[in-house]
């Protein structure tokens, strides 16, 4: 089962140009960082989108201390958006697959630790 998620629009998120980004992803995602565990998220990205957000704002309990980008995307970009957000980028014109892979460092009442979290994004 796939599950939709419709992101806010780029304006909303301060940024200049105004669209709306749709991915697919597959399963529910969820990670604790002070389990130090590591999660695979699969994502589709469509053809008429350049970017697709993500937002953990549903978990919360999770406060993000740091994060970083352990294998960096070849076609495009992947950042960090304050609080629980990360948007990836595609090159102009772009299709293919890419895996991106990063860590995302907090401290919690339960412990503190990293998740490390793989994104296996394919553009159509």
């Amino acid at each position: 089962m796939f599950h939709r998620y419709i992101l806010a629009s780029v304006a909303l998120l301060g940024l200049s140009q105004a669209a709306l980004a749709e991915c697919v992803v597959k399963d529910k995602v969820e990670f604790n960082p002070s389990k130090n565990d590591a999660l695979t998220i699969k994502v589709l990205m469509e053809k008429q989108n350049r970017f697709c957000d993500f937002s953990y704002d549903h978990l919360e309990a999770v406060t993000i201390d740091h994060w970083e980008i352990v294998t960096k995307p070849l076609n495009g970009s992947f950042v960090f958006i304050p609080k629980k957000k990360f948007r990836y980028e595609r090159a102009k014109g772009w299709v293919g697959q890419e895996t991106i892979v990063f860590k995302v460092c907090s401290k919690l009442a339960t412990g503190e630790g990293c998740s490390t979290l793989t994104y296996d994004i394919k553009a159509e």
